[in-house]
């Protein structure tokens, strides 16, 4: 039976890469991602150290065969995924770690897919935000508008971040 450990660990939408990174780091010390439990809650099988590169994509339609077909034919192994993030592993070979992706335009759909998610639930946030404003003298409701401006606001960097990873993609 090889051995589980499970680590915690967050990341915002906008920062695949560095969950990525962190991956493939804790590959190196003998932890293999194995899943995501929960928005931030990872399982690794301990095992000898790889080089393991992961990838993300962000896929939020039922993900089928054929897309992973086209993963698996590049050699990419499914992980698995949580909240429309798809996980690939693949071990490294060379100096140079390998992209899903083989263009830019590629990875700006995948962050325009993002982008498009936060836009469309920027407006309920905001609904939110006035409605518990209208009954904040009732400290519960106040405590929820609190949230929800957090959530606003949270939502405005998300989606500056990745207006400004799409703007980076574009010039290269």
């Amino acid at each position: 039976m090889n051995k589980t450990i499970h680590k915690f660990r967050w990341f915002w939408a906008w920062e695949d890469d560095q969950e990525e990174i962190w991956l493939r780091e804790m590959s190196n010390q003998g932890y293999h991602f194995k899943s995501v439990l929960f928005i931030g809650l990872y399982t690794f099988e301990i095992g000898e150290k790889k080089d393991y590169v992961y990838r993300l994509d962000y896929a939020p339609k039922r993900v089928d065969d054929e897309y992973l077909n086209l993963f698996r034919d590049a050699g990419w192994k499914y992980m698995g995924s949580m909240n429309s993030w798809q996980y690939f592993r693949k071990e490294a070979s060379g100096s140079v770690a390998p992209e899903i992706y083989t263009d830019s335009e590629s990875k700006v759909r995948k962050y325009k897919r993002i982008l498009r998610l936060l836009a469309a639930l920027m407006p309920l946030m905001v609904i939110n935000v006035v409605n518990c404003l209208i009954r904040a003298d009732e400290p519960v409701w106040f405590a929820l508008a609190m949230f929800f401006i957090c959530m606003v606001v949270l939502f405005s960097v998300g989606l500056r971040k990745l207006l400004e990873r799409i703007t980076d993609l574009k010039s290269l």
